[in-house]
This record gives C-alpha cells, structure tokens and sequence, in this order.
C-alpha cells in the first residue's frame, strides 16, 4: 500500500495497522511465537513502527520493514524468556533458606538501633550503615559520598564511637 504523503502521521499509522496487523500477527506464528504472547507480540511490533516512525521510510514495503520488526520483537522475546527461565530455575536449584519464625525481641532490638541511628548526624549515621551494614569498604565509601578517603575512615571511626556510646546505657556499660 502507497500512504499518501500529506497524510497525519496518526492517519498513516492507523492505516498501517489496520492493514497489516493480521500479516504480522501470522507472521509471528509463522516463526514460532508462542500463542500466549501473539498478540502482546503483534502488539509491541506497532509500537516500534509507532516510536520509529520517522525511520520508516513509507516509499518502501512496509511489510518487510513489519516482518523485519516482527522478527526482532520475537527475538527479544525469547531473549527475555530464556533469562527469566534461568532466574527461575537458578531460584528452584537454590538451597532453601530456614524459615525464620516471628521473634518480637529481634523486632524490637531492630527498633532500638533504628532510633539510636536517627540520634546521629547524617554523614555519620551514611558512612556507619554503609561500612557495617552493607559492607562497602573505605575506597567504596568514599567514592559512594563523594569524600576523600581519609575522611571516610574518620567519619567511620567518629561514627562507631558514638554508636558505642549510645548504646552503653542500654547494657548498663560505660563509654
């Protein structure tokens, strides 16, 4: 089909699709889409002539430069589908961790420390969490703050002291 030139971008995609949808929908059959995923298939290919359409060049067969997207959507589908796959068999050949059981006293030491942290600065309360929570190294917790490295250990030191601190009271030891 010859578009017309002057027509809306709008229009000519609206004729595309209504003439051509069936092709690419049996076109994705014909290279294997599953049945499930056709039409989200036949779908996604509209959507790129939709993003692209200013690379379609509308003097040339648009059923080739369809069957060419239509080709490419799939092949990302399964590209998509065979990660997933693995994601989800690596997760069934895991070994499964122990159930953890409600234990209120965990929760509420878990709120403890959540309020002592609050107690301190910002910087302080980044560089601690980072470093002892998340395990980022000094040169990881400069580079993560934006901070010369002398001052990630400084702040890291400065930083557990007075977690110490606010903690003593609460196990009835001193600083």
């Amino acid at each position: 089909m010859k578009l017309v030139a002057q027509a809306a971008p709008s229009e000519r995609f609206d004729a595309l699709f209504r003439e051509h949808r069936g092709f690419v929908f049996r076109s994705l059959r014909h290279l294997g889409s599953p049945p499930e995923a056709t039409e989200d298939l036949t779908q996604e290919v509209f959507i790129t002539l939709y993003r692209r359409s200013s690379d379609f060049d509308a003097s040339r067969s648009a059923r080739a430069w369809l069957f060419t997207t239509a080709r490419n959507v799939l092949a990302n589908y399964r590209r998509v589908s065979a990660r997933a796959q693995r994601k989800l068999k690596a997760l069934a050949d895991a070994p499964n961790e122990p159930t953890r059981t409600f234990d209120p006293q965990r929760l509420e030491t878990a709120r403890t420390v959540e309020q002592l942290l609050l107690q301190m600065d910002e910087p302080k309360r980044l560089v601690l969490l980072l470093a002892d929570a998340e395990g980022l190294t000094g040169p990881e917790l400069a580079a993560a703050l934006d901070i010369p490295l002398n001052t990630a250990y400084s702040r890291l030191r400065s930083a557990r002291s007075e977690f110490e601190r606010l903690v003593a009271p609460l196990d009835g030891s001193t600083p």
